[in-house]
């Protein structure tokens, strides 16, 4: 079975991209996927705005949460707006928050690129 996770972005509640969200839902549903769901707008996500990125950020439970959602999942589905040509400022906090190094990523001293850690996992945006 899929295991499918969801990630509406936007910061809203009730907007375009929960009714994407919800309809894609439904529809992984009835394939027989397993399917779960993130609502960016659930997330305290405020208390995340003023981070040093040369220091490691002490992520709370919400995201370690999240997380472990995304280790979960097979597919990751991004639902979000775009606003003044990018995505809109507490989704930009989420991915800086929950793709950080030692999840998503992990520098290897002396290689120009970071060596991947979601292998394995397909995604739409």
């Amino acid at each position: 079975m899929k295991k499918i996770l969801i990630i509406n972005g936007h910061p809203v509640k009730d907007r375009l991209s929960a009714k994407i969200s919800k309809s894609y839902h439904e529809g992984a549903l009835s394939s027989g996927a397993e399917v779960r769901q993130i609502n960016v707008y659930d997330l305290p996500l405020e208390q995340y705005l003023r981070f040093d990125h040369y220091g490691k950020i002490p992520v709370g439970p919400d995201i370690k949460s999240v997380q472990a959602d995304i280790a979960w999942a097979d597919h990751i589905v991004f639902a979000h707006p775009v606003w003044w040509g990018s995505t809109p400022g507490m989704f930009k906090v989420f991915i800086d928050m929950v793709f950080e190094s030692g999840f998503a990523f992990k520098y290897i001293s002396g290689k120009p690129l970071p060596k991947k850690l979601l292998n394995g996992k397909t995604a739409h945006i």
